[in-house]
């Protein structure tokens, strides 16, 4: 009888919750277009106009960067280069992340804003006859090198695969075609051992 009695409040509890977080939800971007609102409002006060929709062509930092510093983001702001082409980014990435110790291949490079950040994820090769542990200290080392060099990135993540085997579309590749992936196996003679994970992540 109390657990029928629990079941009842529950199923009359729960649509007022879930109206109640949807106009939490509602209440959240509202108040995130009315900061934007104020801040481009706040530029035209320091500026005398409005902020510009490209900062030198296409490519280039738009508005939403140029407004940074006046929603409490001037830190973020001073870490970009504006004068950089969105384009030019996942270059710079993968010549530092090539120049890392231990690095033989820089298959993918990902640059994204997410929100007010931008985050680098990267696709490297190792020598396949490392262990999981010396691949995860090279990954290590090119997170170091990417936030350290690349003042701009907010974070970065490394993924790391043995030579040969790197890359997001062998990856994708392999998942969705099993009978290709048991061939290619038995090729290489399975010369890569459980010891030698074939494939690890490093980011914070």
């Amino acid at each position: 009888m109390v657990i029928a009695i629990i079941a009842i409040l529950v199923v009359m509890l729960l649509p007022a919750v879930q109206a109640a977080r949807e106009a939490a939800r509602r209440i959240q971007c509202t108040n995130n277009l009315k900061q934007i609102g104020l801040a481009v409002h706040n530029f035209h006060d320091a500026n005398n106009g409005l902020p510009p929709a490209l900062t030198s062509g296409v490519g280039h930092a738009t508005w939403l960067v140029h407004i940074l510093p006046y929603q409490e983001e001037g830190a973020l702001f001073d870490k970009s280069n504006i004068e950089l082409q969105y384009y030019i980014l996942p270059d710079e990435v993968r010549d530092v992340a090539s120049l890392t110790h231990g690095v033989r291949e820089v298959s993918e490079v990902r640059v994204r804003w997410l929100g007010h950040k931008m985050l680098a994820e990267v696709n490297i090769a190792v020598d396949p006859s490392l262990s999981v542990v010396s691949g995860h200290d090279i990954a290590e080392d090119v997170h170091h090198q990417l936030l350290h060099n690349l003042k701009y990135l907010s974070n970065a993540t490394v993924h790391v695969d043995p030579v040969g085997l790197a890359g997001e579309e062998f990856h994708r590749h392999r998942l969705g075609n099993t009978e290709h992936q048991i061939e290619h196996e038995e090729e290489r003679g399975h010369d890569l051992d459980d010891n030698h994970d074939h494939r690890y992540s490093h980011g914070h």
